[in-house]
């Protein structure tokens, strides 16, 4: 069933109309992996498309990736998806659009995530590569930041 599911909505995803799959969050595993209940009340995975999140066993920067996707789609709310893809795991590769806010770019650019080049086909790559980098230069101006207040305190 979820292998008929897939192949209707990559077809429709490949189609000018494509109406995206709205489904409700039931679970936020990690910083790019939720757990969704589709219409029909099947629970599915669905792994966030063109991104990678620290793993949970980093340190404060993978529990840090959760907390922040937890905020943005919190459990019992709505998202749509745009399947892109279907990995080994069985999850659903997709975009994450929350109103109008795509998820999986927000995340990119909070410095919450990095792009997949593995995952970034089926998705506006130099949109991505674009967030990764404005995400870098705020985080390097962070950092400069804090090294000059931290001499400053000597």
């Amino acid at each position: 069933m979820k292998k008929y599911l897939f192949l209707l909505l990559l077809t429709l995803s490949s189609c000018s109309m494509f109406d995206p799959n709205v489904v409700k969050v039931v679970e936020v595993n990690d910083g790019d992996t939720l757990k969704a209940k589709n219409n029909q009340g099947e629970e599915i995975k669905v792994r966030l498309a063109c991104i990678d999140a620290p793993e949970m066993s980093q340190a404060l920067s993978g529990e840090e990736a959760k907390k922040r996707l937890q905020k943005l789609v919190p459990v019992n709310s709505s998202v749509k998806l745009k399947v892109v893809d279907q990995d080994n795991y069985g999850r659903f590769v997709a975009e994450i659009y929350r109103g109008n806010n795509l998820i999986n770019l927000k995340m990119v650019k909070e410095g919450k995530a990095f792009v997949y080049d593995r995952y970034l086909y089926n998705c506006d790559g130099e949109k991505y590569k674009q967030a990764q980098e404005t995400a870098k230069k705020k985080e390097k101006r962070y950092l400069e930041r804090k090294k000059s207040s931290e001499t400053l305190d000597i």
